[in-house]
């Protein structure tokens, strides 16, 4: 299989003998033209797919993706003669050789195995800062033009998963972004605030709440299958102004739990904090509200997720 661990704040068009990576509006413009002319709908899609509504939703957006420490598995690729295009802020786009497999910062839980890489005018596996968890090895490299060992095992039709069971790899969840006026219903004074991420790469759109007043937000979570999830908040923390006890309330199969979240604490990079396993089921009151009630600073409200966990036990966590 194919599955390429590039964030998608990637200001670059790499194209492969049979890979193209594109950026997340004009990967978004291609999806929603194939999935209308198909005349299917976003949910039609998604249940064909195996994924969450949210998921299509979010890809047709071209919004940031949430990172969960899914697995990522770059396998059995011939990448050759690699050339891309390099956005520049002012002017035409600059087109050079590229790196072969670039691996860009915060990727996690990636294994890059039995690829064969030649002629890439930068690095072949470039692994740039801030990346944990990886397995890189039993890939071929080379300057000038060499075949892979099994070329029968090469690109879309190969099947050699290396072991990897793909069925247990299979995620079942999504997210909710605040966004999403159908899944979200908010209430008080919360203002849209957007903060330039780095390297003026990417920018995080989210709402905040003071102390001007009472203000509230509730995710409903489309949940689709029963089972234990694991829930996460998305949001970039900061210690100067954000809330050390913001208050977060679970709805769940087996009741209502309440728990405070610092929120001067998180992922540098905006990505998912865990904040508990519940029990949820299709049908039932599946709902994330996160409250500025008696909260010591700016409490931040962007995204909820959730993923089924087959093997974890209902608990909350703190921070």
């Amino acid at each position: 299989m194919i599955s390429l661990a590039c964030r998608d704040q990637i200001h670059y068009i790499y194209r492969f003998s049979n890979i193209i990576i594109l950026e997340p509006e004009l990967l978004a413009s291609i999806i929603r033209k194939h999935r209308r002319a198909a005349g299917l709908s976003q949910l039609q899609l998604a249940e064909m797919a195996g994924v969450g509504k949210t998921v299509v939703f979010d890809m047709e957006k071209g919004k940031e993706t949430i990172q969960l420490n899914t697995p990522n598995f770059i396998l059995n690729n011939w990448l050759y003669d690699i050339w891309g295009y390099e956005q520049m802020p002012a002017g035409e786009p600059r087109r050079h050789l590229a790196n072969g497999i670039f691996l860009d910062w915060a990727t996690s839980n990636t294994t890059v195995k039995n690829n064969t890489i030649c002629n890439a005018g930068g690095t072949a596996i470039k692994n740039i800062m801030g990346n944990w968890n990886l397995s890189i090895a039993d890939n071929q490299v080379s300057e000038t033009c060499i075949i892979p060992h099994d070329p029968d095992e090469v690109g879309l039709q190969g099947r050699a998963s290396h072991g990897i069971d793909l069925e247990k790899n299979r995620l079942t969840g999504g997210m909710v972004h605040y966004s999403e006026k159908e899944l979200v219903k908010y209430s008080g004074n919360w203002k849209p605030r957007t903060i330039t991420g780095f390297w003026n790469l990417f920018g995080f759109n989210l709402l905040e709440a003071d102390h001007s007043g009472p203000a509230e937000i509730t995710y409903t979570l489309p949940i689709v299958e029963d089972g234990i999830y694991q829930i996460s908040l998305l949001y970039l923390p900061d210690k100067e102004r954000n809330a050390s006890n913001a208050r977060i309330r679970i709805h769940h199969a087996d009741g209502i739990d309440n728990i405070t979240w610092d929120m001067k604490q998180g992922d540098k990079f905006g990505f998912a904090m865990e904040i508990g396993t519940y029990c949820f089921e299709k049908g039932k009151a599946a709902h994330v509200t996160i409250s500025n009630e008696g909260a010591d600073g700016v409490v931040v409200a962007d995204a909820v997720a959730f993923v089924k966990d087959f093997q974890a036990r209902p608990e909350p966590a703190t921070y």
